[in-house]
């Protein structure tokens, strides 16, 4: 608060001193624009999550067009502002964002005030030093403090960041943007480390902005095409391509599918797909994408992380001489069912009998006042995902369950059935662990 208040004696009620200090998070935006649209461009193209094979390459392809972006919004100023001090202005400004930044997050409550005001500090310095030294331009010492600072807070910043979220990201399944999330994660991540990018622009005049605009725009692009080469892959022996495919046999139905999926947005994921089904799949079946939610009991051996996977389902033809015992030895049975009229809940005993199978799963919608697991149910209506994780030799696993039944013994004696989707996985079919078996 003290920093922030400090700073505003820096600045005159004038349309000058308010475009500098507006100009700063605009600086930003354009940033991140002209990054987003590198991501869309480099997406559109095919080449897409070239940085997630190292760390780091999403600084080398976004940081460019980000600075581009910002480039483009000086020139603009500096057309508006003819004769005016806009590198001292523009350092200001910076000082001033980061202040009121530090303040506005610490008012929320957020807690991470400390990095902006940390910048603040340094800043604050540099203006201090631009005051006794300070001529016609601001000293070099100001930008020597104004930098580091940033430059340093904003080295470790990134760097956990990408450590982070390059490889989260990667795994977010091909329908989100992300391309365009590591790309507004690395523009605010570069600005965050050197802000002094701002006023320097403006230090050597307006033809040495145009020209550092053109040449930061043809290293954009120099660098969109270097990352477009074939010999640069989003997967390599340490950051592979996780592909999903299961052969699933529906003992109710008697269907059988390929279940195909990915948990990345590289291209050459659908091509994948279309080769398969027409290698293995039914004559003509067409693959269709799934709708991974909650619902699809097809991926529950994999639920939640299901929810993170694109799929597509694929109807496969029924293996020739194989015959089904999976019907009779895979069951859900219910005991102990009892009707409480006085509580309006059903409770029974779920026992769920897989002999051959491993990380099996039952799915049900139900109010679940209690059951027999360590944690409390959610309250209301929901969705129940109970998976059992014993290894092969383990042949049967049973739960507890009281359900709510709504109306139950104010007119009504009877209760709805208890719909379950029930899945496992075989364990000798499972490759590359038993990759002999198979």
């Amino acid at each position: 608060m003290a920093t922030f208040l400090l700073s505003l004696p820096l600045f005159r009620f004038s349309r000058m001193h308010a475009q500098s200090v507006v100009g700063v998070p605009i600086s930003l935006v354009f940033g991140l624009i002209s990054a987003n649209i590198t991501a869309a461009v480099m997406s559109f193209m095919g080449q897409g999550m070239k940085w997630f094979s190292n760390e780091r390459f999403c600084l080398v392809l976004y940081t460019p067009p980000a600075l581009l972006g910002i480039l483009v919004f000086q020139v603009f100023l500096n057309s508006r502002a003819s004769g005016q001090n806009l590198e001292r202005l523009s350092y200001r400004s910076v000082h001033l964002f980061f202040s009121a930044g530090a303040w506005a997050v610490q008012g929320l409550g957020i807690g991470s005030a400390g990095l902006l005001w940390f910048v603040s500090l340094f800043t604050g310095a540099g203006i201090v030093t631009d005051w006794v030294w300070g001529d016609t331009e601001v000293p070099i010492a100001s930008y020597v403090l104004g930098t580091v600072g940033p430059l340093v807070l904003g080295t470790e910043v990134t760097a956990s960041l990408t450590d982070i979220f390059v490889p989260l990201t990667g795994r977010m399944g091909s329908l989100p943007p992300v391309d365009n999330i590591i790309a507004s994660l690395t523009t605010v991540a570069a600005f965050y480390a050197f802000p002094m990018i701002l006023p320097l622009s403006h230090r050597f005049g307006t033809r040495a902005l145009k020209t550092l605009t053109l040449l930061v725009a043809a290293w954009s692009i120099l660098v969109c095409v270097i990352f477009s080469l074939p010999q640069i892959t989003p997967f390599d022996k340490t950051h592979q391509k996780r592909f999903f495919g299961m052969h699933v046999e529906n003992i109710t139905s008697g269907e059988y599918t390929l279940q195909l999926g990915v948990a990345d947005a590289a291209p050459g994921f659908e091509k994948l797909v279309n080769d398969v089904a027409s290698e293995f799949g039914a004559p003509g079946a067409k693959p269709t994408l799934n709708v991974m939610d909650d619902w699809n009991p097809d991926w529950d051996v994999l639920y939640p992380f299901s929810q993170f996977v694109t799929s597509y389902k694929v109807s496969a033809p029924r293996p020739e001489g194989y015959e089904s015992s999976w019907q009779k030895i895979f069951t859900v049975k219910a005991y102990d069912d009892m009707l409480d009229f006085a509580t309006g809940t059903r409770k029974l005993t779920l026992k769920i009998s897989h002999p051959g199978l491993i990380w099996t799963v039952i799915a049900f919608d139900a109010w679940v006042v209690d059951w027999s697991l360590d944690s409390p149910p959610p309250h209301g209506v929901a969705r129940h995902h109970i998976k059992e994780a014993s290894f092969y030799g383990t042949n049967e696993w049973s739960i507890r369950l009281e359900i709510k039944v709504p109306g139950l013994g104010a007119g009504k004696l009877t209760h709805e059935p208890l719909k379950i989707n029930f899945v496992g996985i075989e364990e000798k079919a499972m490759w590359p662990a038993n990759g002999s078996v198979v």
